[in-house]
């Protein structure tokens, strides 16, 4: 039998179709109109996909995957995040500064509002504030928003502006309170700077590289090495020199957001830089009712004053 072709209106015809209407294969680049898409019995596919992803239109001619957020109660947002801006151009997971749901206490630490960094407290989580030698307030024109700014001087500890407070024992925190805190900062220097923001069961002030040998604590933070990286600071009480994790993350001057979290329920800590999967430690962590309190501390090792930039710092607990 000889081979034979058909021109596409001739198959219209064969096939009853109107004048305007295509054969749709499955590899050709006509655009389906006037066509129901179920849900149930079709599979939109993306090169990489999880559960909880959604499309959305990233401006372009085609919906993109976005990809759910990796921290707990994140929420989708309008961006920029950071800044006051208007206009907004996109949309991405965040945390919400709204109130937690009932039976949750709150505290948020914002920065650009504040006359001396004690008053910049807010929420009844914080203690009281340790001044430092000096504070000034401004914009970060790189995207990082507001920010108090505080300088240590040389050879000395300082706070960014709230602290455990010794006086009142009523603002701590326990693993089995479910606590959780998140700060957006810089430090100045990788040099001779050492840096530390979480939970500490002492009330005296952290010093050295082995921060709280023998004490409950779980923090983020550095060691005064200039190129060493950011780690995590964990200990139940019991060990003698202080584990760490390793996050993988050069300790630098850039802008970056942490977060620190008890998870009570399963006997661990969790922590996240700069949107990372949450990480879980679950050895040599302090005990589910042991007190401990918020702690932010900078010292400077060296001859020369170094700074902190809060940005701000939110915490939550039971």
């Amino acid at each position: 039998m000889p081979d034979f072709a058909l021109d596409i209106a001739a198959l219209r015809k064969i096939a009853a179709l109107s004048a305007t209407s295509n054969f749709l294969g499955d590899t050709d680049t006509q655009t389906a109109t006037n066509k129901t898409i179920n849900a149930t019995n079709n599979t939109i596919n993306d090169t990489s996909i999880a559960a909880g992803d959604i499309l959305y239109s990233s401006g372009t001619t085609k919906f993109a995957r976005l990809a759910r957020g990796v921290l707990p109660r994140q929420v989708l947002a309008t961006t920029p995040l950071s800044t006051n801006v208007a206009a907004s151009t996109s949309i991405a997971y965040a945390r919400p500064s709204l109130w937690p749901s009932s039976g949750r206490r709150w505290g948020l630490v914002m920065s650009g509002a504040a006359t001396t960094p004690a008053n910049a407290c807010s929420g009844i989580l914080f203690g009281a504030a340790t001044t430092p030698n000096a504070y000034s307030s401004g914009v970060d024109a790189s995207g990082g928003g507001t920010y108090i700014r505080q300088t240590g001087t040389a050879s000395a500890l300082f706070h960014t502006g709230f602290s455990w407070n010794a006086a009142s024992i009523n603002n701590f925190a326990r693993r089995n309170y479910n606590p959780r805190v998140c700060a957006k900062f810089r430090i100045n220097d990788q040099a001779n700077e050492r840096f530390y923001l979480g939970w500490y069961s002492v009330t005296t002030n952290m010093t050295g590289d082995d921060p709280a040998s023998g004490a409950s604590i779980f923090q983020f933070g550095k060691k005064a090495a200039a190129g060493s990286n950011w780690l995590i600071f964990h200990n139940g009480g019991t060990v003698q020199t202080t584990p760490t994790v390793d996050t993988g993350t050069v300790a630098d001057n850039a802008i970056h957001t942490v977060e620190l979290w008890g998870d009570d329920t399963n006997a661990q800590y969790l922590w996240s830089l700069d949107g990372s999967t949450p990480s879980a430690v679950t050895t040599d962590i302090p005990a589910s009712a042991t007190n401990m309190y918020l702690y932010v501390h900078v010292e400077c090792t060296d001859s020369l004053a170094k700074t902190l930039d809060t940005f701000w710092i939110e915490v939550e607990q039971n």
